[in-house]
């Protein structure tokens, strides 16, 4: 089985092209579930899934009324999980659903799989140039501190093999939880391969990260990263 892990957080406008994208595009050969992790949504974004559950029993709900963080909500959904597999991916369409079995099949011979969009053939379409740059300022430096090869240290798009991942323990409750399940799979020795993402933003809505409230934060997180990396 393939367990595939998203969290929401004030999805209703984009859910029903969400879940019209996963039942169209994922052609898996084995069987798969989809986890909603509702960290704490104020909108209809809970209820909107529960109906969804009762129509598609492959659909799993964790929920919580206080909003955390998608660090905390990774952590429960991989909690959740039966599957061999864990595939993590952004609610917003970003990550192409029809990716999935690449990203599964890409783990022969590997513990980890990223969907990169700074590799040969990675593509980041319609996103703002602002945006655009901060990625990639905050992929450089990313690299630079932990001397990663690692193009994409930040893409949410990835699969691990669910007993490299299930019990870490995540200590990072936001954004940059990404970088801190990187850094320690790294310094196990895990093998990372990195295939090429045609990332669409879709412009729903804006970012979720905001420099001026989360940037202080993450960039505080990269250097207690670093330390780690090279402890």
């Amino acid at each position: 089985m393939i367990s595939i892990v998203i969290g929401v957080y004030n999805e209703e406008r984009v859910l029903p092209r969400l879940v019209d994208a996963l039942l169209k595009d994922i052609n898996l050969k084995e069987g798969f579930e989809i986890i909603f992790v509702n960290d704490g949504s104020k909108d209809n974004t809970k209820r909107m899934i529960e109906d969804y559950r009762r129509k598609y029993p492959w659909i799993k709900l964790v929920s919580y009324e206080r909003n955390t963080g998608l660090g905390n909500a990774l952590k429960l959904g991989f909690r959740k999980a039966r599957g061999r597999v864990i595939v993590t991916m952004d609610a917003d369409l970003a990550h192409p659903p029809s990716m999935v079995k690449e990203m599964v099949d890409g783990l022969e011979g590997s513990d980890m799989v990223i969907g990169s969009r700074y590799v040969g053939g990675g593509v980041t379409e319609n996103l703002p140039k602002d945006r655009d740059f901060l990625s990639r300022w905050i992929n450089l430096l990313a690299r630079l501190i932990t001397r990663s090869g690692v193009r994409d240290m930040t893409s949410g798009f990835r699969a691990y093999r669910a007993d490299i991942i299930k019990n870490m323990p995540i200590r990072e409750t936001g954004f940059e939880v990404q970088l801190e399940i990187l850094v320690k799979l790294m310094r196990s020795g895990a093998i990372i391969k990195e295939i090429p993402l045609n990332s669409v933003d879709p412009r729903i809505r804006g970012s979720k990260f905001s420099l001026a409230r989360d940037g202080p934060k993450y960039f505080y997180r990269m250097l207690k990263m670093m330390a780690y990396r090279w402890a």
